[in-house]
């Protein structure tokens, strides 16, 4: 008896052309799954960075180019895993001198950052009695992704954080 094949009822190999056809976009979903998560990482990394750098610059009065250049070392060590060659941050201090909200000091040496946007008006709520300070710290950064194919090869963050000047303990 001779063994007719019918094409049409034929089942074997279905698996295989499900699989050829739905793996290219499982792999678009896994590699854009992880490049989303690392995107998030990144931009949780410059938040915790940039509190910690204006945590670091509270503490006294940092007068000195050598103390700012450590919070900006300090900085880049903290956006580890990732390079922190692509960090810049803007430091600005604001002061209420009798009423006259003013910048006290700043500073953009951190990575040749560009100055912060009117910083009298962002720290104006901040200081709203004689006396009063606040550091603002405005950190950017730019995130490269591993792979391009699924998102844009790179983004730019950007997050602010204040802190009030803390004198030393006596």
């Amino acid at each position: 008896m001779a063994r007719h094949l019918h094409i049409a009822t034929d089942r074997s190999g279905g698996a295989a052309l499900e699989l050829s056809v739905i793996f290219p976009f499982l792999m678009v979903l896994f590699f854009g799954c992880v490049e989303v998560t690392q995107m998030v990482r990144a931009y949780m990394g410059l938040g915790v960075t940039t509190e910690a750098m204006a945590d670091l610059l509270s503490h006294g009065d940092p007068d000195t180019s050598a103390q700012i250049t450590d919070a900006c070392n300090g900085a880049k060590l903290i956006m580890a895993p990732f390079s922190g060659t692509s960090l810049k941050a803007a430091i600005v201090d604001v002061k209420n001198t009798g009423g006259n909200i003013a910048i006290n000091w700043s500073d953009t040496s951190c990575g040749s950052a560009t100055a912060i946007a009117s910083p009298t008006t962002l720290g104006s709520n901040l200081v709203p009695n004689t006396g009063d300070e606040v550091i603002l710290v405005q950190t950017t950064y730019t995130y490269t992704s591993l792979t391009s194919f699924v998102l844009s090869p790179s983004y730019s963050f950007s997050y602010i954080a204040y802190a009030r000047p803390r004198p030393p303990p006596s």
